[in-house]
């Protein structure tokens, strides 16, 4: 079952990866600039949304679904945790000075947001059930449903309000497959209620999962930042260029999650059991399995750039392989950065990882500002890499201060970020 778990995770994994691209490639090739650009910001918007609006609760979930038998007491808390959260959102959306996006737009986002699979209560379940295959399935499925429905949308020329009351009818469509599936398979006397019990329930489940989200929103923002920025202070263009560059580059980042997610129980079983030297050792397992697998893909994709951009991209594109040679060095150490994070987590290092993140938010935002390339998503792509590396080392420093954590290797990640940096320079003003 484990295996199967991880093989399935990685399944849906890469097909949302795919069906992410196929979009995006269709998008770039048929959307206005304008279009495309006002989606690719509904979409980071969404992303931080969605994070907000599970706000931990999806940890705690996990957990609680592993060991009640019955489900309804629960359902029925976290809905109530989640419609809550709705509002608030709804209520921010509603004093939302509008701008790029309408009030609609924003308001169907909320919605989006609420209805992701991240935050779906029944892909939670089936996760802490350990059938991670039948939560896989049913995103899968979502995922083609979704990007088909969307493709077919932008081909016939919705515009962005179209084309997020798509995605959001879609979301709705999962969630009453995974009731159906609960209901019918798992737990036939699944049902909601709302009593005094379930708003302490409610309550409770929150006040839990708040360190939790704290550190979900940071890292969410984070990953989007770049968009946000650039959707301030560029143009559409800018934002176009940097976020298919970003979404191209990040999403590998599968293959890390895998590796981690993997090794996350024997880690944390590790830390329980006082053996730090072996949790160490897992955690130096999994950075050197990682560096062995993004070195190469990332001096792949520095050299093939160009080719792949103007392979899939129509020419307006063509600038988005600078970005991507200049987001390559950054994705390294971000991978290496992800299984600190992991090992962090296991050992209750979870303020210390949060400020790390809040830090890598600040060096991203100083130096996209000060416009440290010359174009502003090149000024975007360079921010990255150096917040991925101030990040590095404040996860090191703190871990450096807990006495019963000794000997992570970090000399080779730095040694293999620089080298990485200096093949992105070569490429770009030596065999430009």
């Amino acid at each position: 079952m484990f295996l199967k778990n991880i093989v399935s995770e990685s399944a849906a994994s890469v097909v949302g990866a795919l069906a992410v691209l196929a979009m995006q490639i269709v998008f770039a090739r048929v959307l206005p600039v304008q279009v495309f650009a006002s989606f690719l910001l509904a979409s980071a918007i969404i992303g931080v949304s969605e994070v907000l609006a599970d706000f931990g609760l999806r940890i705690a979930g996990m957990r609680d679904f592993a060991v009640q038998q019955h489900a309804s007491k629960l359902f029925s808390a976290i809905t109530t945790s989640k419609l809550a959260i709705a509002v608030v959102l709804a209520a921010v959306a509603l004093a939302w000075p509008v701008d790029t996006l309408g009030l609609q737009s924003l308001l169907v986002i909320v919605g989006i947001a609420v209805t992701q699979f991240s935050t779906d209560p029944f892909i939670w379940y089936f996760r802490g059930r350990e059938r991670m295959d039948v939560s896989a399935g049913l995103i899968v499925t979502w995922r083609l449903i979704n990007t088909s429905t969307l493709i077919t949308a932008a081909l016939t020329g919705a515009t962005v309000d179209g084309l997020l009351m798509v995605w959001l009818a879609n979301n709705i469509l999962r969630i009453v497959l995974g009731w159906a599936i609960v209901r019918r398979h798992f737990d036939p006397e699944l049902h909601l209620s709302l009593t005094p019990e379930i708003v302490r329930e409610a309550l409770a489940l929150s006040r839990a999962a708040f360190p939790i989200g704290v550190a979900f929103v940071s890292v969410a923002l984070y990953n989007r930042l770049g968009v946000l920025l650039l959707s301030r202070f560029g143009t559409d263009l800018d934002v176009a260029v940097y976020g298919v560059a970003f979404t191209l580059v990040a999403s590998s980042a599968f293959i890390a999650t895998a590796i981690t997610n993997a090794s996350f129980p024997r880690i944390a079983r590790a830390i329980s059991s006082k053996e730090w030297v072996l949790a160490v050792q897992h955690l130096n397992h999994n950075t050197r399995l990682i560096a062995q697998v993004f070195m190469p893909l990332c001096l792949g994709g520095i050299v093939l750039a160009t080719w792949a951009v103007q392979l899939l991209y129509p020419p307006r594109m063509n600038e988005a392989a600078n970005a991507i040679i200049l987001l390559l060095p950054g994705l390294f150490l971000s991978n290496i950065n992800l299984a600190l994070k992991f090992f962090m987590n296991a050992a209750g290092e979870n303020w210390a990882e949060l400020f790390s993140v809040l830090l890598g938010v600040s060096v991203f935002s100083g130096f996209l500002v000060m416009g440290v390339g010359p174009t502003l998503f090149e000024s975007a792509a360079i921010a990255w890499g150096l917040s991925e590396v101030s990040i590095f080392l404040a996860k090191l420093f703190f871990l450096s201060q807990n006495r019963r954590i000794s000997g992570i290797r970090w000399g080779i990640h730095i040694s293999g970020f620089l080298a990485l940096v200096a093949a992105s320079f070569v490429r770009l003003y030596v065999y430009s």
